[in-house]
Protein backbone atom coordinates (compact mmCIF):
# COMPACT_ATOMS: atom_id res chain seq x y z
CA UNK A 1 0.00 0.00 0.00
CA UNK A 2 2.81 2.38 0.95
CA UNK A 3 4.63 1.55 -2.27
CA UNK A 4 1.49 2.34 -4.24
CA UNK A 5 1.13 5.66 -2.41
CA UNK A 6 4.77 6.59 -3.11
CA UNK A 7 4.31 5.70 -6.78
CA UNK A 8 1.16 7.85 -7.03
CA UNK A 9 2.90 10.80 -5.34
CA UNK A 10 5.87 10.50 -7.68
CA UNK A 11 3.54 10.43 -10.66
CA UNK A 12 1.86 13.64 -9.53
CA UNK A 13 5.22 15.35 -9.06
CA UNK A 14 6.41 14.19 -12.47
CA UNK A 15 3.24 15.41 -14.15
CA UNK A 16 3.63 18.77 -12.40
CA UNK A 17 7.24 19.06 -13.56
CA UNK A 18 6.44 18.11 -17.13
CA UNK A 19 3.54 20.57 -17.22
CA UNK A 20 5.80 23.38 -15.98
CA UNK A 21 8.60 22.51 -18.38
CA UNK A 22 6.23 22.46 -21.32
CA UNK A 23 4.40 25.68 -20.39
CA UNK A 24 4.52 28.15 -23.24
CA UNK A 25 5.60 31.72 -22.53
CA UNK A 26 3.60 33.75 -21.85
CA UNK A 27 1.02 31.77 -19.92
CA UNK A 28 -0.15 34.75 -17.82
CA UNK A 29 -0.28 38.53 -17.98
CA UNK A 30 2.81 40.65 -18.61
CA UNK A 31 3.44 43.86 -16.66
CA UNK A 32 4.98 46.83 -18.49
CA UNK A 33 6.19 49.39 -15.96
CA UNK A 34 6.16 53.06 -16.95
CA UNK A 35 8.21 55.06 -14.42
CA UNK A 36 6.25 58.27 -15.13
CA UNK A 37 2.82 59.47 -14.10
CA UNK A 38 -0.24 58.42 -16.06
CA UNK A 39 -1.33 60.71 -18.87
CA UNK A 40 2.07 61.74 -20.18
CA UNK A 41 3.30 60.98 -23.68
CA UNK A 42 5.32 57.92 -22.60
CA UNK A 43 2.35 56.50 -20.71
CA UNK A 44 -0.02 57.13 -23.62
CA UNK A 45 2.33 55.47 -26.13
CA UNK A 46 2.95 52.50 -23.81
CA UNK A 47 -0.78 51.90 -23.37
CA UNK A 48 -1.47 52.06 -27.10
CA UNK A 49 1.33 49.62 -27.86
CA UNK A 50 0.40 47.33 -24.95
CA UNK A 51 -3.20 47.09 -26.16
CA UNK A 52 -2.07 45.89 -29.58
CA UNK A 53 0.76 43.74 -28.18
CA UNK A 54 -1.85 41.73 -26.27
CA UNK A 55 -3.17 40.43 -29.58
CA UNK A 56 0.30 39.20 -30.50
CA UNK A 57 1.21 37.45 -27.23
CA UNK A 58 -2.26 36.17 -26.38
CA UNK A 59 -2.16 37.52 -22.83
CA UNK A 60 -2.95 40.80 -21.09
CA UNK A 61 -0.18 43.41 -21.07
CA UNK A 62 -0.80 45.58 -18.01
CA UNK A 63 0.77 49.05 -17.91
CA UNK A 64 1.71 49.99 -14.36
CA UNK A 65 2.84 53.50 -13.40
CA UNK A 66 5.48 53.60 -10.66
CA UNK A 67 6.78 57.13 -10.09
CA UNK A 68 9.48 58.61 -7.89
CA UNK A 69 13.16 59.55 -7.72
CA UNK A 70 13.25 60.98 -11.23
CA UNK A 71 11.98 57.68 -12.78
CA UNK A 72 14.47 55.61 -10.74
CA UNK A 73 11.83 53.98 -8.52
CA UNK A 74 9.90 52.41 -11.38
CA UNK A 75 13.07 51.44 -13.21
CA UNK A 76 14.46 49.67 -10.13
CA UNK A 77 11.27 47.61 -9.90
CA UNK A 78 12.19 45.97 -13.21
CA UNK A 79 15.81 45.41 -12.19
CA UNK A 80 14.58 43.71 -9.01
CA UNK A 81 11.85 41.59 -10.64
CA UNK A 82 12.22 37.91 -11.46
CA UNK A 83 14.09 37.32 -14.75
CA UNK A 84 11.14 35.50 -16.29
CA UNK A 85 10.00 38.01 -18.91
CA UNK A 86 6.81 38.95 -17.09
CA UNK A 87 8.03 42.38 -15.92
CA UNK A 88 9.26 44.83 -18.56
CA UNK A 89 10.26 48.51 -18.54
CA UNK A 90 9.00 51.11 -20.99
CA UNK A 91 11.30 54.13 -20.74
CA UNK A 92 13.06 56.82 -22.76
CA UNK A 93 16.49 58.46 -22.53
CA UNK A 94 15.93 59.55 -18.93
CA UNK A 95 17.13 56.05 -18.04
CA UNK A 96 20.55 56.99 -19.42
CA UNK A 97 20.62 60.07 -17.21
CA UNK A 98 19.64 58.45 -13.91
CA UNK A 99 22.13 55.64 -14.58
CA UNK A 100 24.98 58.04 -15.44
CA UNK A 101 24.24 60.19 -12.38
CA UNK A 102 24.13 57.23 -10.01
CA UNK A 103 20.49 57.90 -9.10
CA UNK A 104 19.39 54.55 -10.52
CA UNK A 105 21.51 52.59 -8.06
CA UNK A 106 21.76 49.61 -10.42
CA UNK A 107 24.24 48.71 -13.19
CA UNK A 108 22.93 50.18 -16.44
CA UNK A 109 23.75 47.07 -18.49
CA UNK A 110 21.78 44.75 -16.20
CA UNK A 111 18.87 45.71 -18.45
CA UNK A 112 18.89 45.16 -22.20
CA UNK A 113 16.73 46.90 -24.81
CA UNK A 114 14.21 44.71 -26.62
CA UNK A 115 13.06 47.25 -29.18
CA UNK A 116 12.68 50.89 -30.09
CA UNK A 117 8.99 51.61 -30.60
CA UNK A 118 8.85 55.14 -31.93
CA UNK A 119 9.28 58.39 -30.10
CA UNK A 120 8.00 61.83 -29.33
CA UNK A 121 8.89 64.67 -31.70
CA UNK A 122 10.26 67.81 -30.06
CA UNK A 123 11.00 71.45 -30.81
CA UNK A 124 12.52 74.48 -29.12
CA UNK A 125 10.06 77.31 -28.54
CA UNK A 126 10.09 80.81 -27.07
CA UNK A 127 7.18 83.14 -26.33
CA UNK A 128 6.02 86.05 -28.42
CA UNK A 129 7.89 89.30 -28.03
CA UNK A 130 11.36 87.80 -27.55
CA UNK A 131 14.14 89.34 -29.70
CA UNK A 132 14.81 86.15 -31.67
CA UNK A 133 12.74 83.84 -33.85
CA UNK A 134 15.13 81.05 -34.87
CA UNK A 135 18.31 79.33 -33.70
CA UNK A 136 20.70 81.71 -35.46
CA UNK A 137 19.16 84.83 -33.97
CA UNK A 138 18.90 83.16 -30.57
CA UNK A 139 22.56 82.15 -30.77
CA UNK A 140 23.52 85.77 -31.51
CA UNK A 141 21.37 87.03 -28.63
CA UNK A 142 22.77 84.42 -26.24
CA UNK A 143 26.36 85.28 -27.07
CA UNK A 144 25.65 88.98 -26.59
CA UNK A 145 23.85 88.29 -23.27
CA UNK A 146 25.63 85.35 -21.58
CA UNK A 147 23.62 83.70 -18.83
CA UNK A 148 20.58 85.93 -19.36
CA UNK A 149 18.42 83.47 -21.29
CA UNK A 150 16.37 81.21 -19.01
CA UNK A 151 15.80 77.64 -20.18
CA UNK A 152 12.95 75.75 -18.53
CA UNK A 153 13.97 72.17 -17.72
CA UNK A 154 13.33 69.37 -15.27
CA UNK A 155 16.77 69.32 -13.64
CA UNK A 156 18.68 66.02 -14.08
CA UNK A 157 15.91 64.68 -16.38
CA UNK A 158 15.88 64.31 -20.18
CA UNK A 159 15.03 67.97 -20.87
CA UNK A 160 18.04 69.04 -18.81
CA UNK A 161 20.38 66.92 -20.92
CA UNK A 162 18.84 68.26 -24.13
CA UNK A 163 19.45 71.79 -22.83
CA UNK A 164 23.08 70.98 -22.05
CA UNK A 165 23.59 69.63 -25.56
CA UNK A 166 21.78 72.69 -26.92
CA UNK A 167 24.23 75.00 -25.11
CA UNK A 168 27.23 73.10 -26.42
CA UNK A 169 26.06 73.12 -30.03
CA UNK A 170 25.14 76.82 -30.04
CA UNK A 171 28.10 77.84 -27.90
CA UNK A 172 26.01 79.91 -25.50
CA UNK A 173 25.39 79.97 -21.76
CA UNK A 174 21.83 79.39 -20.54
CA UNK A 175 20.41 79.76 -17.06
CA UNK A 176 18.62 76.53 -16.16
CA UNK A 177 15.28 76.97 -14.39
CA UNK A 178 13.86 73.86 -12.73
CA UNK A 179 10.25 73.21 -13.79
CA UNK A 180 9.37 69.60 -12.94
CA UNK A 181 6.26 67.84 -14.15
CA UNK A 182 6.44 67.76 -17.94
CA UNK A 183 4.98 69.83 -20.76
CA UNK A 184 2.07 71.51 -18.96
CA UNK A 185 4.04 73.21 -16.15
CA UNK A 186 6.70 74.27 -18.67
CA UNK A 187 4.08 75.86 -20.94
CA UNK A 188 2.69 77.76 -17.97
CA UNK A 189 6.19 78.92 -17.00
CA UNK A 190 6.88 80.14 -20.54
CA UNK A 191 3.57 81.96 -20.78
CA UNK A 192 4.14 83.46 -17.32
CA UNK A 193 7.57 84.90 -18.19
CA UNK A 194 9.33 82.58 -15.74
CA UNK A 195 11.43 81.03 -18.52
CA UNK A 196 12.38 82.20 -22.03
CA UNK A 197 12.93 78.93 -23.90
CA UNK A 198 11.69 75.37 -23.49
CA UNK A 199 11.70 71.97 -25.15
CA UNK A 200 8.14 71.30 -26.30
CA UNK A 201 6.04 68.69 -28.05
CA UNK A 202 4.48 70.02 -31.28
CA UNK A 203 1.27 68.04 -30.87
CA UNK A 204 0.55 69.50 -27.41
CA UNK A 205 1.75 73.04 -28.19
CA UNK A 206 0.26 73.58 -31.65
CA UNK A 207 -2.68 75.64 -30.31
CA UNK A 208 -0.24 78.02 -28.62
CA UNK A 209 1.71 78.34 -31.86
CA UNK A 210 -1.49 78.94 -33.84
CA UNK A 211 -2.55 81.63 -31.36
CA UNK A 212 0.82 83.34 -31.66
CA UNK A 213 1.73 82.84 -27.99
CA UNK A 214 4.63 80.48 -28.79
CA UNK A 215 7.26 81.03 -31.47
CA UNK A 216 8.91 77.79 -32.70
CA UNK A 217 12.67 78.20 -32.97
CA UNK A 218 13.37 74.83 -34.58
CA UNK A 219 11.79 71.43 -35.12
CA UNK A 220 14.25 68.76 -33.97
CA UNK A 221 13.89 66.11 -36.67
CA UNK A 222 14.87 65.46 -40.29
CA UNK A 223 11.33 65.97 -41.55
CA UNK A 224 8.70 68.69 -41.29
CA UNK A 225 6.11 68.55 -38.54
CA UNK A 226 2.46 68.21 -39.50
CA UNK A 227 1.60 70.11 -36.29
CA UNK A 228 3.61 73.21 -37.21
CA UNK A 229 3.45 75.75 -40.05
CA UNK A 230 5.54 74.72 -43.08
CA UNK A 231 7.68 77.81 -42.51
CA UNK A 232 9.11 76.36 -39.27
CA UNK A 233 12.60 75.16 -40.16
CA UNK A 234 14.32 72.09 -38.74
CA UNK A 235 17.54 72.45 -36.79
CA UNK A 236 19.37 70.81 -39.71
CA UNK A 237 17.99 73.36 -42.15
CA UNK A 238 19.32 76.09 -39.87
CA UNK A 239 22.81 74.60 -39.81
CA UNK A 240 22.64 72.53 -36.61
CA UNK A 241 22.30 68.88 -37.68
CA UNK A 242 23.47 67.69 -34.25
CA UNK A 243 20.14 68.80 -32.79
CA UNK A 244 18.17 65.86 -34.18
CA UNK A 245 16.49 64.98 -30.91
CA UNK A 246 13.33 63.20 -29.88
CA UNK A 247 12.11 61.37 -26.79
CA UNK A 248 12.56 57.75 -27.84
CA UNK A 249 10.42 54.93 -26.44
CA UNK A 250 12.36 51.76 -25.60
CA UNK A 251 11.15 48.45 -24.17
CA UNK A 252 13.61 46.83 -21.73
CA UNK A 253 14.03 43.49 -19.95
CA UNK A 254 16.52 42.11 -17.47
CA UNK A 255 19.56 40.75 -19.26
CA UNK A 256 19.19 37.37 -17.55
CA UNK A 257 15.74 36.78 -19.01
CA UNK A 258 16.29 33.71 -21.23
CA UNK A 259 17.23 34.52 -24.82
CA UNK A 260 14.23 32.70 -26.36
CA UNK A 261 11.84 34.85 -24.31
CA UNK A 262 13.62 38.09 -25.15
CA UNK A 263 13.71 37.13 -28.83
CA UNK A 264 10.01 36.31 -28.74
CA UNK A 265 9.15 39.66 -27.13
CA UNK A 266 11.19 41.53 -29.73
CA UNK A 267 9.45 39.66 -32.55
CA UNK A 268 6.02 40.35 -31.06
CA UNK A 269 6.83 44.05 -30.62
CA UNK A 270 7.99 44.20 -34.24
CA UNK A 271 4.78 42.57 -35.44
CA UNK A 272 2.77 44.95 -33.26
CA UNK A 273 4.49 48.03 -34.69
CA UNK A 274 3.85 46.76 -38.23
CA UNK A 275 0.12 46.41 -37.62
CA UNK A 276 -2.00 48.90 -39.59
CA UNK A 277 -4.37 49.59 -36.69
CA UNK A 278 -1.47 50.32 -34.35
CA UNK A 279 0.14 52.61 -36.93
CA UNK A 280 -3.08 54.57 -37.27
CA UNK A 281 -3.65 54.90 -33.53
CA UNK A 282 -0.07 55.63 -32.49
CA UNK A 283 0.50 57.75 -35.58
CA UNK A 284 -2.29 60.06 -34.45
CA UNK A 285 -0.19 60.84 -31.38
CA UNK A 286 3.28 61.11 -32.90
CA UNK A 287 4.94 61.20 -36.29
CA UNK A 288 7.83 59.01 -35.14
CA UNK A 289 6.69 55.38 -35.13
CA UNK A 290 9.99 53.95 -36.34
CA UNK A 291 10.92 50.49 -35.04
CA UNK A 292 14.46 49.26 -34.36
CA UNK A 293 15.96 46.06 -33.00
CA UNK A 294 19.28 44.19 -33.01
CA UNK A 295 22.51 46.00 -33.88
CA UNK A 296 20.78 49.26 -34.83
CA UNK A 297 19.00 49.34 -31.48
CA UNK A 298 22.11 48.48 -29.49
CA UNK A 299 24.10 51.16 -31.32
CA UNK A 300 21.40 53.74 -30.63
CA UNK A 301 21.34 52.91 -26.91
CA UNK A 302 25.14 52.77 -26.64
CA UNK A 303 25.58 56.17 -28.29
CA UNK A 304 22.82 57.70 -26.17
CA UNK A 305 24.27 56.41 -22.91
CA UNK A 306 27.75 57.56 -23.90
CA UNK A 307 26.44 61.08 -24.61
CA UNK A 308 24.60 61.27 -21.29
CA UNK A 309 27.64 59.93 -19.44
CA UNK A 310 29.86 62.57 -21.04
CA UNK A 311 27.44 65.39 -20.24
CA UNK A 312 27.06 64.11 -16.67
CA UNK A 313 30.81 64.24 -16.13
CA UNK A 314 31.34 67.55 -17.97
CA UNK A 315 28.67 69.35 -15.94
CA UNK A 316 29.28 67.75 -12.55
CA UNK A 317 25.94 65.96 -12.33
CA UNK A 318 27.20 62.68 -10.86
CA UNK A 319 25.42 62.29 -7.51
CA UNK A 320 28.00 59.76 -6.30
CA UNK A 321 30.73 62.43 -6.02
Amino acid sequence: MRALFRFAAAAVLLASFVGTANAQYPDRSITAIVPNAAGGALDIYARIIAKHLEKQVGQRVIVQNIVGAGTATGSRAVYDAKPDGYTLLVHHQALFGIAAQGILGRPFDDLVPLARTGGNDTMFVTRKGMPFTDLKSMQAYGKANPGKLRMGVFLTAHSHYVALEFMEVLGIDLKMINVPGGDAPLRAALLGDQVDVMLATPSTSRSYVAAGDFVPLAFLADYKSRDLPATVATAREQGFPQLNINVTTYWWARKDVPDPIRDLLTAKLEATMANADLKAELGAQTEDIRFAKGDALRRDVSEGYALYSRLTKAHGLDKRN
